[in-house]
């Protein structure tokens, strides 16, 4: 699963999470496409040789399909609602020993790093949708199957100081 795939699971599962529209992403991606229609402008008029019209030309198409791309790819982001906070999905290897230990955390409500048991490349991967703020966390454990990672674990759902203290514990270990 990928980190857009988590996301939009996450999303369907909690009324905590949504889409807004990224006002400054949008903006920025009409500028340059204005700046790409405007070179069209500027050809045809005996100013400027063939080849440079034609170079004015390609440079009006190329901000034209990059203004797009951009629109396109920053238009929405997913926010904690709560807070307006954006969130971005952090994954960390585990160790295949922490499996039980982990999983039984999860379940009790108190995850915290001092339980997770990272390794590179481990047969386990702990997936985290967090907040930029830092009050939310959603957590899913995977484990690793031939040729793809399957969930063994519900979404859990972290707020406040524990989502935070988990946050920490986990990047200080990585």
């Amino acid at each position: 699963m990928n980190a857009k795939n988590i996301t939009e699971t996450l999303i369907s599962d909690t009324d905590k999470l949504g889409k807004t529209v990224n006002v400054q992403a949008l903006v920025v991606a009409l500028v340059i496409i204005a700046a790409g229609v405007a070179c069209f402008f500027l050809i045809g008029h005996d100013r400027f040789s063939a080849s440079v019209d034609m170079l004015i030309l390609l440079v009006g198409v190329a901000l034209v399909v990059l203004g797009a791309v951009h629109a396109a790819r920053k238009y929405n982001k997913v926010v904690y609602l709560p807070t307006n906070s954006a969130v971005a999905v952090a994954q960390f290897s585990m160790d295949a020993m922490s499996k039980k230990r982990v999983i039984d955390s999860l379940e009790k409500g108190v995850l915290d790093a001092d339980s997770v048991v990272l390794r590179h490349g481990g047969s386990l991967r702990l997936d985290i949708l967090r907040s930029a703020d830092g009050s939310f966390n959603a957590v899913q454990v995977f484990e690793f199957v031939p040729y793809t990672y399957s969930p063994i674990t519900e979404v859990f759902y972290i707020d406040g100081k524990n989502a935070d203290e988990l946050w920490d514990g986990l990047a200080a270990k990585s």
